[in-house]
């Protein structure tokens, strides 16, 4: 008898869990992000929006134009905008590797590969505390912020919420490339044998 009521509370708790991971989704995102139908609009592409960057948004937003000059790290560039001005520029929700960091060096020259020889723009919204410009980048109608986290060369901060960038992490992690090489249990061909004596 007893383990007739174990299987059928298993048996609820499962069903139960099931449900509620399918309501925790809410326009795309988890539902403890509280993201509204307009903030999921917003974090879509450019090129997929329905809303245009001059229409009411969650939080006010700011977009420059112009060419990069230099990239300092895999995550951060000085951009020279029409009439003379510069700005510092680092990419808003990404962590690179710096210094003498595994992967710094590739991670620099894969943002100069895609940011170099023709315009960018920049959608920032808001300062960080040295005075860069917090933003997305976007070279043609490439996101460059997805596509270093897709490449490998950079992670997503764990205090920024984006569903399109943790699962283009994700497929990085996945593939094992850029800072995730060997990342996670080596394949069976690769481990090494322990000998217990």
């Amino acid at each position: 008898m007893k383990s007739g009521l174990v299987i059928s509370a298993v048996g609820v708790v499962l069903a139960a869990n099931a449900i509620s991971f399918h309501r925790s989704f809410r326009n795309g995102y988890p539902s403890e992000w509280n993201v509204s139908k307009e903030e999921a609009e917003w974090a879509r592409p450019l090129s997929q929006r329905s809303v245009r960057l001059g229409g009411p948004s969650p939080v006010d937003k700011w977009e420059l134009q112009g060419v990069v000059t230099r990239v300092l790290d895999g995550g951060t560039f000085w951009l020279s905008v029409p009439g003379g001005g510069r700005h510092k520029v680092r990419l808003a929700g990404l962590l690179v590797p710096k210094g003498t960091q595994k992967g710094a060096a590739e991670s620099a020259k894969c943002l100069a590969e895609v940011v170099s020889g023709g315009p960018v723009r920049v959608v920032y919204t808001a300062r960080d505390p040295y005075g860069s410009l917090l933003g997305t980048v976007w070279r043609n109608d490439v996101e460059v912020n997805l596509l270093l986290l897709r490449e490998g060369r950079a992670r997503l901060s764990p205090q920024y919420k984006n569903a399109r960038y943790a699962a283009a992490q994700h497929a990085a992690q996945i593939r094992q490339i850029g800072i995730w090489e060997g990342w996670g249990e080596a394949p069976l061909a690769r481990r090494t044998p322990v000998v217990v004596q």
